[in-house]
């Protein structure tokens, strides 16, 4: 079994000043091929954000949340295996300093509320996101 590298737990001022000196690490959770490069082209160039990993379906954000343990987490809704309001609720059950922003095409009440009740702290049409993605990262980040 593979040593874990992980961090013990930051306090708030902690976080601002780590938020100050470093990028966030970020996760991002697509199933779709073309959209994920997309979003990751995007992200690429935000300079306060590095991408730490990928991953294409619920299960493997699971997976891959544990072994990277990103600070924010932009997953997509509808996905094989396991949908993004479930994998969420997995992981902020296990790793509650990890922030998730819910991200779909289908912006429907009962898509937000249900990334809502798993522990999102946040939710993004898929169509806005080249406009609001940096924002609701930020926010993300400082989120209390």
């Amino acid at each position: 079994m593979a040593k874990s590298n992980v961090a013990p737990p930051q306090d708030s001022t902690q976080q601002t000043a780590r938020a100050a000196t470093r990028p966030c690490r970020l996760l991002l959770v697509e199933d779709h091929p073309m959209v994920r490069l997309q979003l990751e082209n995007l992200l690429r160039t935000y300079p306060e954000v590095e991408i730490v990993g990928t991953a294409a379906d619920g299960e493997e954000a699971i997976v891959v949340a544990h072994r990277l343990r990103p600070e924010v987490i932009v997953m997509d809704f509808n996905m094989p295996k396991m949908n993004g309001d479930e994998a969420t609720r997995r992981i902020v059950e296990t790793l509650p300093e990890t922030k998730v922003i819910g991200l779909s095409f289908n912006t429907n009440l009962e898509v937000r509320e249900a990334f809502v009740a798993a522990g999102a702290v946040g939710f993004l049409d898929k169509q806005l996101a080249g406009r609001r993605l940096h924002s609701t990262i930020l926010a993300a980040v400082h989120h209390q």
